[in-house]
């Protein structure tokens, strides 16, 4: 069964280009205006399609291995499914939502499957000079967690007692709402 993490990503760069490059991956914005005509002009001249997404923006697959991803799925764990575990920290991704909060600041939130995103994130603060922080929820793994350029901490969620006393911070708890997710999982117990 696959789990899916709820991540929320802030990002702070001076690089307004790069603010802007993700700002145009926005889902609600792919097809509209003059950018989503120049990302069609650009898809059908190119030999290979630009990046779909943040973590490909980001931490881009090496060719050979995108290659192999168009070529459908086997079965088996493929080696773009490798390279994607070891350098992204996760299969695949959602579309994102982004919004500007500060001109040098975005907030996006996108889900994960199968793993965090920290490994790409941080590879690539490091590599392209722009802080993060990441929030994150496996309900699946029962983790929630953040992380930023240099650090990650991760906490474990027991259903059967308060987030509060799992020494989950407070704003964790209220970003995903676990008060509620515990009251729902104590209304699951007793019913069964």
């Amino acid at each position: 069964m696959a789990s899916f993490c709820e991540c929320k990503l802030k990002i702070t760069s001076e690089n307004e280009a790069f603010i802007n490059d993700i700002l145009a991956m926005d889902a609600s914005s792919q097809s509209k205006g003059l950018i989503g005509k120049l990302k069609a002009l650009f898809n059908s001249i190119s030999k290979r399609p630009p990046p779909i997404g943040l973590l490909d923006y980001l931490r881009p697959m090496p060719d050979e291995l995108a290659k192999q991803l168009s070529n459908g799925y086997s079965g088996e764990k493929p080696a773009w499914k490798k390279w994607r575990d070891d350098n992204w920290g996760c299969g695949d991704y959602t579309e994102i939502s982004a919004r500007k909060i500060k001109p040098n600041q975005l907030l996006i939130s996108f889900e994960t499957i199968y793993g965090v995103p920290v490994t790409a994130l941080q590879y690539a603060a490091n590599a392209r000079h722009f802080n993060f922080e990441l929030k994150y929820s496996d309900l699946g793994n029962g983790v929630v967690g953040t992380a930023n350029k240099k650090d990650w901490k991760e906490y474990e969620i027991d259903f059967e007692k308060p987030p509060v006393e799992n020494n989950i911070p407070e704003d964790l708890i209220h970003e995903f709402n676990l008060n509620e997710v515990f009251l729902e999982a104590q209304k699951w117990e007793n019913a069964s």
